[in-house]
């Protein structure tokens, strides 16, 4: 049904930082739950950085940058108190179990549409 329905946002660090902005004054007017949010992390730097060469896509430049950001977001994202719950994105299948539960844990109604293939 509808009331069982959940919104998932795929925001950078910036959109999180001003979504807790607005809804730290509106949800007071509102009365409306706060949302949870989840940092997806790489590994660590060198793999994020692996990951984004073995793309082949974007140039030398770009890819500088995107480290550069990245370096800021995982610094953020990980200090406690920014994200409800942080996953590592190490493996697909390990990184999608996390995910599940965390989303299970928050709504239990998911139980019984989370698969345990991230395939799906």
């Amino acid at each position: 049904t509808a009331s069982e329905r959940i919104c998932i946002l795929d925001i950078d660090v910036q959109g999180v930082k001003n979504i807790k902005k607005k809804i730290a004054s509106t949800n007071q007017q509102l009365k409306i739950p706060s949302p949870y949010f989840i940092f997806v992390a790489p590994p660590s730097m060198e793999i994020l950085e692996q990951r984004l060469r073995d793309r082949k896509t974007e140039s030398e430049a770009d890819i500088l940058k995107r480290l550069s950001n990245a370096a800021e977001e995982v610094e953020y994202g990980t200090k406690g108190g920014n994200f409800d719950a942080v996953i590592i994105n190490d493996d697909l299948e390990r990184a999608f179990e996390s995910l599940s539960a965390v989303l299970v844990g928050w709504y239990p109604h998911l139980s019984n549409v989370v698969g345990n293939d991230a395939n799906q």
